[in-house]
This record gives structure tokens, sequence and C-alpha cells, in this order.
């Protein structure tokens, strides 16, 4: 990735067609071609388990992901939690749940005892920044 893009930011790899630019990169280091993809296919490919190219590319974005969800709880000493949403989170729950996410979310040196105390969630209902807004207006 940093041979295309040059520097590799967070949002390069956590963001819609991260996954895709991820999986791209991997393939290519294995010496793989990979026609179009979309991170949706990725995510198939994962779950079936028929692609360990696909499996790799979704734990690799889980660990990029406790490493900054970590990060920004720590910063912020988020002791109520850290809350996760999005479609591609929910649908790949199983891959999330036994990827080093969490130990990545941890894995914070001098700050460790901190986010060990940190809960993480995934927000698993339909439209929460709808409902959020909703409740907002609501208490007007």
């Amino acid at each position: 990735m940093q041979e295309r893009y040059g520097r590799v930011s967070v949002e390069r790899v956590l963001s819609g067609p991260g996954p895709i630019a991820l999986y791209s990169a991997l393939a290519s280091l294995e010496g793989q071609e990979t026609g179009p993809v979309s991170p949706e296919d990725i995510v198939s490919l994962a779950l079936s388990g028929e692609s360990p190219l696909a499996i790799e590319t979704e734990e690799i974005f889980c660990g990029w992901l406790g490493d900054v969800a970590g990060d920004v709880a720590l910063m912020y000493v988020a002791r109520g939690g850290v809350y996760l949403a999005g479609d591609i989170l929910l649908t790949i729950f199983e891959i999330l749940q036994r990827s080093q996410f969490r130990h990545r979310f941890e894995n914070k040196g001098r700050g460790i005892g901190i986010v060990t105390a940190i809960p993480t969630f995934l927000v698993s209902c339909e439209s929460p920044v709808l409902r959020g807004c909703a409740y907002l207006l609501d208490s007007f």
C-alpha cells in the first residue's frame, strides 16, 4: 500500500474502500492478481472460508481498528466504553470476535491499566444516527 499511495493512513485502511486496497496489497505481496472486488465480496469470501487472502484482509482490518479504537479510548479516557458501528462490522462480527481487535485495543504500554477497563460495544440497531437524532429532538 505504501508503494501505491505513499503514506498509508488510518483512513486509507479503515474507510469504505480500505479493505479493497488492503486486499489488493496483500494479493500483490503473494504475487496474485485480483479482479474487481468490493468490500462485500471480500467479507463474503472471508466468512465462507474460501479465501485465506480475504480472511487475512479482514483480520488485519480488525487489528488496525483495535489499534485506533484503543488509542482514542486512551486519549479520551473513555470509561463509558467505545461504541463501534457500521454494516461491515455487523457482518464480520464473528471475525472481529476472534481477531486481534481487543488485544490491540488494550496493547497500550503504560496505558494498559486504563484501556483494559474500557469496554467495547458493537452497535447493532438499524440507523443509530437517526435514532440518536430522534432522541435529541424528543428531549426539546
